[in-house]
């Protein structure tokens, strides 16, 4: 932090595609004004684009240490990142997704905690604005002239000019919320138009289609949005293992936990949400209100990159209770997906068998 080599990766401008998502953004938060529109959707961008090919490189200066991309060998986690997270409308696999409880702990745009629906109210939504796309594709289907869109980017292109689209009571919880969301996951009805399966893309969940996903959600947050010259379903560019804001979260956390919370955490925190776009931290906070804070702020920007196992086990009893145990796993349309179970030993792992047999004095874990 103090050697001046690092900062957050920003974007000054926009592309054609993005900006005309940047356009429609105004259906989905209620803006002050132009600067603040302007604020808050490159803030988004800002921070989608951090994973971008063009910008996943050593010379990003957020990177502090990358896997690097190597374009005559072929590589998992490359594959992960291009086909395991994509829906099968992008050609994908829908293998690692996000859930309801995940989407629900971003915080509203105001940054403070999103008021949100039963799980009973939101799936009635749903299924009401789900009849409400099937009508539609009936009729879609009688067209002479589809204008080369699908059914779904026909409703969703249809129902944003109108300003229909956040009308309907299932997408209203998705009204005002953090600008990281609208970049991290693919929600039902939304558009993306950065694909490299054209600029009309719009999320279509498939219940029960083949490589659909599970939980109602994909990732669109690290995903590469060209595959590798190959053509064997790798995403490109750089992806980075550590990058400048763990650190500023990292150090938020720990001089919290030493020194309580005080400007040098506030400060730390707020440079991640000016880069998004989003308010500052509150000042003032208690220890345990701190902590709560922080461990939701690295929840959400660290989505999708494979911490949360890690950061979990450093946390209490209390919080795996809340988070994990008896939690259900729901679909847009209220059915269980899972529910998740917990239990005290799940925080530490099981000694391997082949240390027990080197060292007589180690002991097993309890419970395994």
């Amino acid at each position: 932090m103090e050697s001046g080599k690092y900062e957050l990766f920003k974007v000054t401008e926009l592309s054609e595609a993005q900006q005309k998502e940047a356009d429609e953004m105004s259906l989905f938060v209620d803006f002050a004004d132009d600067a603040a529109k302007d604020k808050f959707v490159k803030g988004m961008f800002s921070y989608e684009s951090l994973w971008h090919t063009e910008n996943a490189n050593n010379n990003n200066p957020e990177y502090i240490l990358s896997r690097q991309y190597v374009s005559d060998s072929w590589d998992y986690q490359d594959m992960t990142r291009y086909t395991l997270m994509r829906p099968n409308q992008l050609g994908g696999w829908s293998s690692v997704t996000p859930t309801q409880n995940l989407v629900d702990a971003y915080w509203a745009s105001n940054g403070d905690a999103p008021s949100l629906a039963s799980s009973e109210s939101r799936a009635a939504a749903y299924k009401t604005m789900r009849a409400d796309y099937d009508a539609f594709v009936t009729e879609f289907n009688k067209r002479e002239d589809k204008g080369g869109l699908s059914a779904m980017e026909a409703f969703v292109k249809e129902k944003t000019a109108d300003g229909s689209l956040t009308r309907y009571e299932y997408m209203q919880q998705y009204r005002n919320r953090d600008s990281r969301l609208y970049v991290s996951i693919m929600l039902p009805f939304k558009g993306w138009y950065e694909t490299n399966y054209g600029t009309n893309f719009a999320y279509e969940w498939i219940k029960n289609g083949n490589n659909e996903s599970k939980t109602g959600f994909n990732f669109r947050k690290t995903l590469s949005l060209e595959m590798d010259a190959a053509n064997q379903g790798q995403a490109t560019g750089d992806y980075p293992c550590i990058r400048y804001a763990e650190v500023l979260l990292i150090f938020a956390e720990a001089r919290t936990e030493v020194e309580g919370y005080d400007a040098q955490v506030e400060s730390a925190l707020n440079q991640l949400r000016e880069r998004c776009g989003m308010p500052n931290v509150p000042s003032g906070l208690s220890k345990e209100d701190a902590l709560d804070l922080i461990r939701r702020e690295r929840r959400i920007e660290l989505a999708a990159e494979g911490f949360r196992s890690d950061d979990m086990s450093r946390y209490e009893d209390a919080y795996w209770q809340n988070a994990m145990n008896n939690v259900p796993i729901v679909m847009p349309d209220g059915e269980n997906v899972i529910t998740m179970k917990w239990s005290t030993r799940m925080r530490l792992k099981p000694v391997p068998q082949t240390a027990l047999n080197v060292n007589p004095e180690l002991t097993q874990n309890p419970g395994y």
